[in-house]
């Protein structure tokens, strides 16, 4: 049964629709927060990203031991070699990724295949002629290995690997 007004009108609809538009715009305002929120942690977790692989790669032998590790960060989009190349100083292709699932090696770099990604990221260094390395960093045929060659050999005096998603072989 509708409630009408003096003039015998229905308006019970009436308020129904500015209810709704109401809580459609409550909705929205509250998805572009989510949305500015997620944002904001990406650049952040880049920032701490960042500063994980400079501190690897000021202790290399170090981080070789134990990776450094950044817990839970937000990642997106592309990663590439050449970013991580440009931070370090280090040659080219003496740099790597190693993945895990929810993250595609592609020739530039990797790629996440979702939206966003909450993971662990790890980081270790190495120098040139360094021995006990982890299987894992070592060329093989297939599987995710990161480096075409030996790069404790063909780097001139660095390499790096970053493991997304994925526990490296030294903490396991």
């Amino acid at each position: 049964m509708f409630i009408k007004n003096n003039k015998g009108q229905a308006f019970e609809a009436y308020q129904l629709l500015i209810a709704f538009i109401i809580a459609t715009a409550i909705l929205g305002i509250i998805v572009m927060m989510i949305s500015k929120t997620n944002s904001q942690a990406i650049i952040i977790s880049n920032q701490k990203i960042e500063d994980a692989f400079t501190s690897a790669i000021n202790s290399p032998v170090i981080s070789m031991e134990k990776p450094f590790v950044v817990k839970d960060v937000l990642i997106t989009g592309i990663l590439s070699y050449e970013r991580y190349e440009q931070i370090s100083g280090i040659e080219e292709g003496c740099f790597g990724f190693i993945v895990g699932p929810g993250v595609t090696l592609q020739p530039y770099g990797v790629i996440v295949d979702k939206k966003y990604l909450k993971t662990n990221v790890y980081f270790s260094c190495g120098l040139r002629n360094m021995s006990g390395l982890p299987d894992e960093i070592y060329p093989g045929v297939s599987g995710n290995r990161p480096f075409q060659d030996d790069p404790s050999r063909e780097c001139e005096r660095l390499f790096c690997v970053m493991y997304i998603n994925k526990t490296p072989e030294v903490l396991n």
